[in-house]
């Protein structure tokens, strides 16, 4: 099986098709198809993606590499980089916060929380940062 990478509206249209392929199969055999593992599938390919694509957005922003992201350096400005993917993972995409550390470099969601935490309070005193968030938020939102 190949891994696909596409976008929602193409994920969509192929949930319909698969949809009348089940209908269908069922009609030709005469019992019930289902093809749940399929579209399960489907959507996690989805969401690796989605993943993949803020991480790259926050690299990007940062002007950093995506590997920079995933390794335990602690140079300015790679913690801040991760604590805002975590916080757009957490806050746009809806992913848990222990699969965003896992994504990140195995580490365990305290670790996550702490660094949310962080960030959440230098949000509040450093406009830069509050402002660089909702820009990379909003362009999450459009993907």
């Amino acid at each position: 099986m190949t891994n696909l990478t596409i976008n929602r509206d193409k994920a969509d249209r192929i949930q319909v098709l698969l949809r009348i392929a089940e209908q269908e199969a069922t009609r030709i055999l005469g019992q019930p198809v289902a093809m749940q593992i399929t579209t399960h599938k489907l959507g996690l390919t989805i969401a690796e993606d989605a993943v993949q694509k803020a991480m790259d957005m926050v690299a990007f922003t940062y002007g950093i590499s995506t590997d920079d992201m995933l390794g335990t350096d602690r140079h300015k400005p790679l913690p801040e980089a991760r604590q805002m993917f975590w916080m757009l993972g957490r806050d746009v995409l809806k992913i848990k916060l222990k699969q965003l550390g896992q994504v990140t470099g195995n580490r365990n969601h305290a670790t996550v929380v702490h660094g949310i935490n962080t960030l959440t309070g230098y949000m509040v005193t450093e406009p830069a940062i509050r402002e660089r968030y909702i820009m990379l938020k909003q362009q999450l939102k459009g993907l």
